[in-house]
């Protein structure tokens, strides 16, 4: 392949591809697993196959563009690194102008949550820090995204569960942002973390730190969990965006009615969007930011 390079010890197998750990024999499809714990051998492989069959035109192949970018040091194959980066968005960008999206409006707006972290997938790749210029712009990137979402009155009803849930997953990357603090933003998590079978390890997103990584299950409502609903392991933050809310109304006595919960927050992230000052919505603001990082502070298995 082109501009691939590899050490014969890629720190995953040892250079040992026929044992029954080598991960490229299971196709690197771990929830737990970091990109850069995955085999990179495995994943270029993936990349080729999905060209090979016609299956790079979708967001599952853009996001194994990413984990493939994320997976290992630049000095090892710092070209191909940029090569598949630019892939990763250019497939998006090709869902995104693609006429027949209409039929799956899912994976557009997929597509456009995607390319709203594209500075950060880029700085993470080449080893740059999250400055508070890539926070703000991402901030009002996904604050635009929110805001087109909630102004559509006509999506298919098909869609009901799947918007709600990425509106609540929209909202709290959002209020991480409007920290303004590199160690607290909360980045999308590729399917294969997000949608895998091994349901206790799934989550939406995460917080990368210098040790490790918090996982991040966003909920819109603080429903009970019955027996087909998954029991998250502890090492998962579940963040329910409802109760985020309801403390901020409790601390600041909004009296916005309960049918819309969030709908507060989507009228702040308006007016924030706008770039009008307002002391008294930036207080609000800072208070749902701070119950969220309080939440998975408290609750975060780095700590332990």
């Amino acid at each position: 392949m082109e501009g691939w390079k590899v050490r014969p010890d890629c720190g995953v197998c040892h250079g040992d591809f026929t044992g029954s750990e080598c991960k490229r024999l299971i196709e690197n499809d771990d929830p737990r697993l970091t990109p850069n714990q995955l085999c990179v051998l495995g994943l270029a492989e993936t990349l080729l196959r999905n060209r090979e069959n016609g299956r790079d035109n979708n967001m599952r192949h853009a996001w194994e563009c990413i984990d493939a970018a994320l997976s290992n040091d630049a000095p090892v194959y710092g070209g191909y690194k940029q090569n598949i980066l630019n892939e990763a968005f250019r497939t998006a960008d090709d869902i995104l102008r693609d006429p027949k999206n209409e039929v799956n409006l899912k994976e557009a707006i997929e597509a456009m949550a995607f390319k709203n972290y594209e500075g950060f997938f880029r700085a993470m790749a080449n080893g740059e820090p999250f400055t508070p210029e890539l926070i703000d712009q991402t901030r009002k990137n996904v604050g635009a995204l929110i805001t087109t979402i909630d102004e559509v009155e006509d999506f298919p009803k098909k869609y009901d569960g799947v918007i709600s849930g990425l509106m609540a997953e929209q909202m709290v990357q959002w209020l991480s942002l409007y920290t303004r603090d590199p160690n607290n933003v909360i980045l999308p998590s590729p399917p294969r973390q997000g949608h895998n079978d091994m349901r206790a390890f799934n989550h939406d997103g995460y917080i990368p730190r210098e040790n490790g990584i918090i996982r991040i299950e966003t909920k819109r409502y603080n429903r009970k969990m019955g027996r087909s609903r998954p029991r998250y392991d502890k090492s998962t933050v579940v963040v329910v965006l409802q109760d985020i809310l309801d403390k901020t109304r409790s601390r600041h006595g909004s009296k916005n009615g309960a049918s819309r919960r969030d709908n507060f927050l989507i009228d702040y992230v308006k007016v924030d969007l706008s770039g009008r000052e307002s002391p008294a919505k930036h207080k609000v603001l800072q208070a749902a930011s701070g119950f969220l990082m309080q939440h998975i502070e408290r609750n975060n298995p780095l700590a332990a």
